[in-house]
């Protein structure tokens, strides 16, 4: 055994105080809540702890606690704690060529850019290429495609966002390890910290575990991480995780000014974890998935969303905790218990938004009556969507949207100002939809899917006359191609 796990006490647990006894003023957690609310995009759960107490744990329903959710890129944090704890036992050099771990994955030349990478290269995403490799690989086994497609420049010099990377380093870990990455992990650190046993990472393909965006868990196993990190990897006097390494990954390694398209984005990166303001560091996953880490406020953070719909969306979550929970930190506060109360109430409330028009509209000032349990045929004739029908409950709380595509009914039921659970029609995702009216002739039913897929799917239904035009858009990374379109529909009969 290492020496640094020898160590070890009785078990150290997460707890839920008032804030108060954390020196966080409830109103400011209530403020964040209220920035939440005015978020343009989703929020599933929010976190906060301070001085390792939770103040804060808050499921935006029908999200619950213990429920696993898609972290994305989160999964490549993982991936480089691995990596330093094989580096702890001996088992590579950071400074090792990665075409060493993987003689059966290599071309029959290696360009030496490809030769040139070092493992440290790859945990700074400095590697030689300019973007993910098997993005542009066709059907190539994701490592593979790593070390097969040609690279666009010298490595160890500049950060360019490679996920392929990430998931060479899973495989490396995997190799080294004999057991998948997580199972590894599990073992060595995270069971200790009370992470979830059933938390796994989602196969590709070809089989293998998706290192760099495959991560399913839960929003409590990301605090304890974001914790374990703040103590340095120290949980009740064991070293769990080796503390050198970890004081190296959180620093600023690469400038990504460059590249950062937000400024939380710009302000550096380490060994795949990012450099935020306000002298933090964050875990970050695609769609809002965030660990952050205030060390001088000793302060950690958890946020899991869905903003594909907004572009630089998440700036908004860091935003919103700098200028509420951040700038109120004071180890002299002294709170009321009439905040705290509040807070309390306000947790139990938390609920996924429903779409709402900007200008509410009755259903009897729009042409609801007139479009109900129509049905509108597709006026091409070579279309995968047939047609399509929007029916209304008689208590006016909700409906459903059918159509057909490839010949299949499908069908989602919508909420009118709440979103109703459904299952999305050909994938088997858990989804929940909502509608409204944003205009007297067109409506709108937003569809939040929320599985090992996140994303949303929108219909707009434009009404004239006896036609129908349908906007479907999708906000998801690889899947629902076919409801990214534009459909002419004609009322049957009419």
């Amino acid at each position: 055994m290492p020496e640094y796990m020898k160590e070890t006490r009785s078990p150290q647990k997460l707890e839920l105080f008032p804030a108060r006894e954390a020196q966080v003023d409830p109103a400011a957690v209530l403020a964040l809540l209220d920035r939440l609310d005015d978020c343009p995009f989703p929020i599933h759960a929010v976190l906060l702890a301070r001085h390792g107490k939770l103040i804060c744990e808050g499921y935006y329903h029908p999200f619950e606690k213990g429920m696993l959710h898609r972290m994305f890129s989160v999964s490549k944090s993982l991936n480089a704690l691995a990596i330093g704890i094989l580096e702890a036992d001996g088992r590579l050099s950071l400074d090792d060529r990665i075409t060493d771990f993987f003689p059966d994955k290599l071309p029959e030349t290696v360009h030496p850019y490809i030769g040139a990478m070092r493992i440290r290269d790859l945990l700074m995403m400095r590697t030689c290429h300019a973007s993910t490799t098997y993005k542009h690989a066709g059907g190539m086994d994701w490592t593979e495609s790593f070390f097969k497609v040609a690279p666009s420049h010298m490595p160890g010099t500049v950060f360019r966002y490679d996920t392929s990377a990430a998931h060479v380093l899973c495989q490396l870990a995997e190799r080294l390890a004999g057991k998948p990455m997580l199972d590894f992990l599990k073992d060595r650190a995270l069971r200790e910290i009370g992470w979830s046993e059933e938390s796994y990472v989602l196969p590709n393909q070809f089989g293998e575990p998706q290192g760099g965006s495959g991560l399913m868990c839960t929003p409590m196993d990301l605090m304890l991480l974001g914790q374990l990190l703040m103590q340095n990897g120290n949980w009740n006097g064991r070293q769990l995780l080796p503390a050198e390494f970890l004081k190296t990954a959180v620093s600023c390694l690469t400038p990504t000014m460059a590249t950062g398209p937000i400024p939380e984005e710009s302000c550096g990166y380490g060994y795949q974890i990012w450099r935020g303001r306000n002298d933090s560091y964050f875990l970050y996953g695609m769609g809002g998935q965030l660990v952050i880490c205030c060390p001088a406020a000793d302060l950690v953070c958890v946020f899991c969303a869905d903003s594909q719909t907004s572009a630089g969306g998440n700036q908004y979550l860091f935003n919103a905790l700098w200028e509420t929970v951040l700038a109120s930190v004071d180890d002299d506060t002294k709170t009321a218990g009439q905040d705290a109360n509040a807070l309390a109430g306000r947790m139990r409330q938390l609920t996924l938004r429903a779409v709402k028009s900007p200008v509410p509209y009755a259903p009897e000032a729009t042409v609801q009556a007139d479009v109900r349990d129509v049905t509108y045929v597709c006026a091409e004739p070579d279309s995968d969507f047939t047609d399509f029908m929007l029916s209304f409950t008689e208590d006016g709380k909700g409906g459903e949207l059918r159509y057909h595509y490839r010949g299949r009914e499908c069908r989602l039921p919508f909420g009118l100002g709440e979103c109703r659970p459904g299952i999305f029609p050909g994938y088997q995702f858990q989804c929940y939809t909502s509608a409204a009216w944003l205009a007297p002739d067109t409506f709108i039913a937003v569809c939040q899917i929320i599985d090992t897929s996140v994303g949303s799917v929108s219909f707009e239904l434009a009404f004239r006359g006896n036609l129908l035009c349908v906007s479907m858009r999708k906000k998801e990374e690889t899947l629902l191609s076919e409801y990214d379109r534009f459909l002419t529909l004609t009322a049957a009969g009419r």
